[in-house]
């Protein structure tokens, strides 16, 4: 079977490979790449979806139809804030597809960060409370084993 990847994964290989692009735009030259703006960073979905070990159009459409749509918000100032643009204008003449809002990203990905600390630490409580419960019934078996068997081993008559 496939792996599927979760939001937390595509997101972190997306961080791991696009925080260089993003820090490196010129606020006063723009970027050779075509961007405008240092928010939306041109990401290559093939190039994820093959280091997940998944099918691009997998990837494309958790960021283009599920995370998009969880994370778009109309700001009263800005009009809608996405967080993934499949199409985003164009620059001489090349269309610019598959961006990001990068800041926005890395906003999101802590979050889901933190969650998955919170489900890993959680997990752990819970495993260590099933121990614990398992060592009290031993115990407890244990005890009403001895005190039937009574103190010299023998059931009692």
């Amino acid at each position: 079977m496939h792996s599927l990847p979760t939001d937390l994964d595509i997101l972190n290989n997306i961080y791991r490979n696009y925080y260089d692009d993003f820090i490196l735009f010129d606020e006063d030259g723009g970027d050779t790449r075509g961007r405008e703006s240092k928010i939306y960073v041109p990401i290559n979905v093939g190039r994820i979806a093959k280091e997940l070990k998944t099918d691009e159009t997998i990837v494309y459409t958790r960021l283009f139809l599920h995370l998009n749509r969880r994370y778009e918000f109309v700001d009263s100032r800005k009009g809608r804030v996405f967080f993934f643009v499949g199409q985003l204008g164009v620059h001489e003449g090349e269309i610019l597809r598959d961006l990001v809002n990068f800041p926005y990203l890395a906003s999101v990905l802590a979050d889901l960060r933190h969650q998955d600390e919170d489900n890993r630490r959680n997990r752990s409580l819970v495993r260590l409370s099933v121990i614990a419960a398992v060592v009290s019934a031993i115990a407890a078996v244990i005890a009403i084993a001895v005190q039937m068997l009574g103190s010299n081993g023998t059931p009692p008559p």
